[in-house]
C-alpha cells in the first residue's frame, strides 16, 4: 500500500508541475483525498451532486428513447419504457432494436420502473 501511495504521491508532483490549472487541481483535489477529506468535499462538490446527475441522465435517456418512437404517445412510450426495463432486468433480450443500449443505460440511471412515472416523466420530455 505504502508504494503505491508514493506512486500516487508522485503522479501529484507531476500534474502540479505541469502549469495546467487543471491539473493542479486535480493535484490539490488528491491530496485532500489522501489527507482524509471526503470525496465530495476534496473535488468542490454539492452534496446530492450523484442523485443530480442520475436524474440528468433519466431524462437525457428518456428524451432519447421518445425520439426514436415520436408515434407512440404518452402512455405507450411509459409502457414501453417500464417493459423494456423489466426485460432488462430479468436478463432478457429487449429486442432487436437499437434501444437495448438505452435501457441497460437507464437501468443504472434510474430505480423506478412504474409505467405511470415514466408517463409522468415523459410529458417533461417533449
Amino acid at each position: 500500500m505504502t508504494a503505491k501511495l508514493a506512486h500516487l504521491r508522485c503522479w501529484m508532483e507531476r500534474l502540479a508541475a505541469t502549469g495546467n490549472p487543471a491539473d493542479a487541481e486535480l493535484a490539490a483535489a488528491l491530496s485532500a483525498l489522501l489527507a482524509g477529506e471526503n470525496f465530495e468535499a476534496a473535488y468542490g462538490l454539492a452534496p446530492g451532486w450523484r442523485s443530480h446527475q442520475k436524474t440528468r441522465t433519466r431524462d437525457e435517456l428518456l428524451v432519447a428513447l421518445a425520439a426514436r418512437h415520436p408515434a407512440l404517445s404518452k402512455r405507450a412510450l411509459g409502457r414501453y419504457v417500464a417493459a423494456g426495463l423489466r426485460k432488462h432486468d430479468c436478463g432478457g433480450s429487449t429486442g432487436a432494436t437499437t434501444d437495448g443500449a438505452l435501457f441497460a443505460e437507464l437501468a443504472r440511471a434510474t430505480k423506478a420502473r412504474s409505467e405511470r412515472q415514466f408517463r409522468r416523466l415523459g410529458q417533461n420530455s417533449s
